[in-house]
Formats: C-alpha cells, structure tokens, sequence
C-alpha cells in the first residue's frame, strides 16, 4: 500500500511539474524577415528574391527607378544534342514621376519569409510610398502592389518590359503589354497587364 500511494504522489508531482512547465513556457516566435534601409544596388547580394517555384523574381527597391529581374522555370537554351543553360526571361523597369530620390525619408525595403510578401516603403515631401510584391502559384503571376495610403492621385509611373535577350514588345491592348521571343527549340511569351 505504501509503495503504491508513494508511486502516485510520484506521478502526481511529476505531471504538476510538467503542467507548471508548460504553461510557463512563452510563445514568442520572432519574425522571419530580411530588411534594408536602402535600395539594392547589386543583384546577387542584396535584391531580394520572391517565387512560388514556377515564376521568380529579385526587386531591388529603387525609388524613382525600380527594377524587378523575373524568371519561369521552363525557359533553358539548348537542343536535344546539346544540353543548355537556364535563361534569365526579364525585366521590368517602373519609372516614377514627381519622386527626388535625395528627398526621401524612413526607407525600409524587406523580404518577409513568413508571407512570403516583399515590401518597399518610403516617405518624399508628405506622401508615403508603399509597394508589395509577391508571387501567386495558383494566378501564375508575379504581383506588384503599388500605393499612396490617403494620397490618392500621387502615384505616377511608367512601365518597361524588356526581353533578357532580343524579344518583341507589343502593346495588346490598353492595359496589356507582351513580350514574345523563341530560344532554340523553345518559344515563349510574358504579359504585363495593368489592373487599377
């Protein structure tokens, strides 16, 4: 009897210390992010990465001139004799009106891990900045947020898209822009569609 009752205060005791243990213990997860106070000025070691392993791209935060370098996994030069290299698809160059790069304030430019979202943010003469930049698997696209929070109508820009090779840049329509070109064996095409 004794040996039993001794046996169950034993494991009493041992499961309020570990109840005690756990509630004690703190959630705090910290955030998983990579941040900047300045624009990147080389693509390998400091343009941020995004992509959902179709499509790719590096931003590198420029404030009157951003440059968003892109990729898709199937565009390879080659043939089936001879094996190639992966190919970079693009770029996308955003040119913004009325922005003095000497002007800026409170510039922070980061790569969230946890969202898998990149953001760029900035203040020049009163007007907060802000960008967002993410890929979508589901959309197959890249996606670039770009907004004045209660400035509505200071945002201007303009838009390139230029081929990583020599491809042809033609205007679809009023909102779409196509990049259309052939590598080798392999012809492809990218789309720049402005949605308001």
């Amino acid at each position: 009897m004794k040996k039993q009752l001794k046996r169950s205060l034993w494991l009493i005791c041992c499961l309020c210390a570990m109840y005690t243990l756990y509630s004690c213990k703190q959630e705090t997860t910290a955030e998983m992010k990579l941040w900047y106070n300045r624009p990147a000025t080389n693509w390998m070691k400091s343009a941020l990465p995004i992509g959902n392993g179709e499509l790719g791209a590096m931003f590198f935060g420029g404030i009157s001139h951003e440059h968003l370098q892109f990729n898709e996994k199937s565009l390879w030069s080659g043939s089936p004799e001879l094996r190639g290299a992966y190919q970079s698809f693009g770029d996308v160059f955003l040119d913004f009106e009325g922005i003095d790069s000497c002007e800026v304030e409170n510039y922070y430019r980061e790569l969230s891990l946890d969202e898998a979202i990149g953001r760029v943010t900035f203040d020049c003469q009163g007007v907060t900045y802000e960008r967002e930049y993410f890929a979508s698997y589901p959309d197959c696209m890249i996606v670039a947020r770009l907004i004045t929070p209660g400035n509505k109508g200071k945002l201007s820009f303009s838009v390139t898209l230029k081929d990583g090779r020599e491809g042809v840049a033609r205007c679809k329509d009023n909102t779409t822009l196509l990049l259309q070109n052939k590598l080798d064996l392999l012809s492809y095409e990218a789309q720049r569609e402005e949605v308001c």
